[in-house]
């Protein structure tokens, strides 16, 4: 393949391991794209504040995508360049929907329980709601919140309990096709040199943007379905993989 110029990487299962670290090969990886000249952006579910630090630590301070597509931000200077958030009343409509079904919460305030997010109902407009939801229930509750008019949703695995998944919500644009169509607005990359790489059903919109797509062994069936190559899972350093082998490997 040719050499990209730009490479949109998830975070958590795909370049991050469980524990929130970047493995010795993924970051030599990291320094090899960089010496290449190849532009890395992070496009994830977290919020900028919660991997700022991470990312700084290995070199990538470009723009970066957060909270599932909600806002662009400058890695470098944690500045805010193009955001679409939920207004306060429908977030709390979400999460008093959600409250006799969820496990915990996260928006904006760090992990809460089912009645401290009760009791801490949002005054403000929101990049983003995640609840913790039996699952048994996340299928016909996500669906459930896709059917509403001005909201994205998005289920996947949760680290905090093997019974539960997460559901992620988000504006009607701001999913990680939407955040990404922004970032490239200021980034100037076309599509044929983009690479996408993820693992969740939240990163198939990530994959409309990209030329060539990989999906981390670790990935759902729907995401190795669209993917144009498969690789290792987070475990066994697919992100080097995707890498070494294809990247750099064939330039």
């Amino acid at each position: 393949m040719a050499k990209p110029k730009l490479i949109l990487t998830d975070l958590d299962g795909t370049l991050l391991m469980p524990d929130m670290s970047i493995s010795p090969q993924n970051q030599l990886a990291i320094r090899n794209l960089h010496d290449a000249g190849i532009t890395i952006a992070a496009v994830t579910g977290r919020g900028f504040g919660e991997v700022a630090s991470i990312l700084q630590g290995v070199g990538i301070t470009g723009y970066g995508v957060f909270d599932g597509g909600a806002v662009v931000v400058d890695c470098q200077t944690g500045k805010e360049l193009w955001s679409r958030r939920i207004p306060a009343a429908e977030a709390v409509a979400v999460i008093e929907k959600l409250l006799p079904i969820a496990h915990l919460f996260a928006y904006g305030q760090g992990d809460m329980s089912a009645e401290e997010a009760r009791r801490n109902l949002p005054t403000t407009d929101l990049l983003s709601i995640w609840a913790s939801v039996e699952k048994g229930q996340v299928e016909a509750a996500t669906a459930e919140l896709m059917a509403l008019p001005n909201l994205n949703a998005h289920s996947g695995p949760t680290l905090y309990s093997p019974h539960h998944d997460g559901i992620s919500i988000t504006h009607k644009d701001a999913d990680k096709y939407h955040g990404v169509q922004a970032l490239l607005k200021l980034e100037h990359v076309p599509k044929e040199s983009i690479v996408a790489i993820g693992d969740g059903n939240n990163d198939v919109p990530l994959f409309l943007n990209a030329g060539i797509t990989f999906a981390m062994g670790n990935a759902n069936d729907r995401l190795h379905a669209l993917a144009d190559f498969s690789v290792a899972d987070v475990a066994r350093d697919g992100w080097a993989e995707m890498v070494n082998d294809h990247i750099l490997g064939s330039a």
